[in-house]
Parts: C-alpha cells; structure tokens; sequence
C-alpha cells in the first residue's frame, strides 16, 4: 500500500526535480553511455560506432517510442504509473536493448564493455518478466544500474553515488509512484545482477 503524500508543495516540487533528473530516459542511460565509451579501454577507432549505437538502442530509440504513445493516448504518463501499461513498451524497449548489445558486439569492445551492457540489459530483461506480476521502480533500478556502471568502469572512485539511492527512492515514494517494496525491487534486481556478472568475471 503507498503511504499517503505529505502534500508540501515544495517537496514535491522537489521530489519531481529528482525524478526527472535520476530518469531512466534522462541522466542515467546519458552517463552510463558516456562512462562506458569513455574508460571502459575502447580503442579511438571503436568509440564513435559504438557511441552511435548505445545512443540510438539505449537512449533515443526508447525515448522517442515513450513520447509517441504518450502523445497518442497509449500511455497515461512517460513514467507509465499504470503497471498494466509497461508490458507491451518494456518489451520493444528490450528488443532495442538487445539489437544495439548484439550490434556492439561487431566493433570487437573490451570484455569490460560487454560485460557492462549486457549485465544492464539482463537487468531490464529481468525486470520486463516481473512487470506481468509486480512493479518495479525504474527509477531506483536506473541509479543503481549507474553506480555500478560508473564504478566498475572508473575503479569504484565514485562510491559516493550511491548517495542518489534513498534521494531518488525517497522522492518515488513521496510522489506516490511507488510502494516501499517496489522501490526495493528496483534496487536488489540490478544489485544481484551485476555483483554476480562480477562474481563470474572474476572467476
């Protein structure tokens, strides 16, 4: 059940800040594109391609798809509240997931770069299944897909983002998007995911 809104208008004004800034269509895939092209050891040769393609599978492509049905009355909101909503756009979503991770794979990445979009994309899979029964908070899913995108490419110096996890659950929860367990979903999915494609890594 979500607890009732507080109803400042302030913090709300706050909250929505927050949710539009930690989006899964705005600063998240954006860093996450940049952090992977630039210090996950791609060669000069390699970075312009694969730019392309993670902006267009990754970025463009779903935020594009989004405002389309939401301009079309398919969707009530970009953020698709509804959970009934999510599963048809989730899955051609995932599909240009897949098409730009399999497309990545021709301009011969790193293994840390591989391993990076396809963890993200394991995530997203994952998720895509959950939604016929539960919601998930992408939200929280997308930070926690950042930090361990971020660190993982940059030596885990920048610890400190997990900071943005409870702000941007908390600011889910308090714009009533999202019950205490679905914000914990969003969390543990990408959590189990990439420490245990680390795990695997290591082996």
């Amino acid at each position: 059940m979500i607890i009732k809104q507080l109803g400042n208008p302030k913090l709300t004004r706050f909250a929505r800040l927050i949710s539009r800034v930690f989006g899964p269509l705005t600063i998240v895939p954006l860093v996450s594109i940049y952090i992977l092209i630039q210090h996950t050891g791609l060669s000069n040769e390699g970075k312009l391609p694969l730019l392309l393609t993670l902006t267009f599978s990754s970025f463009l492509i779903p935020a594009l798809y989004l405002v389309t049905l939401f301009r079309r009355g398919l969707i009530s909101d970009l953020d698709m509240t509804d959970r009934k909503e999510r599963l048809t756009p989730f899955l051609v979503v995932l599909v240009s997931q897949w098409v730009g991770v399999l497309v990545a794979q021709l301009f011969n990445p790193t293994r840390l770069f591989s391993a990076l979009i396809v963890l993200t994309t394991i995530v997203l899979s994952i998720e895509v299944v959950v939604t016929i029964k539960e919601k998930v908070s992408l939200h929280a899913s997308g930070v926690m897909i950042l930090f361990f995108v971020v660190n993982a490419a940059t030596e885990w110096r920048h610890v400190w983002l997990l900071l943005f996890v409870p702000l941007v659950c908390w600011a889910r929860w308090y714009l009533r998007k999202h019950t205490v367990r679905q914000l914990v979903l969003g969390i543990a999915i990408p959590t189990v995911v990439f420490l245990t494609g680390f795990a695997c890594m290591l082996e």
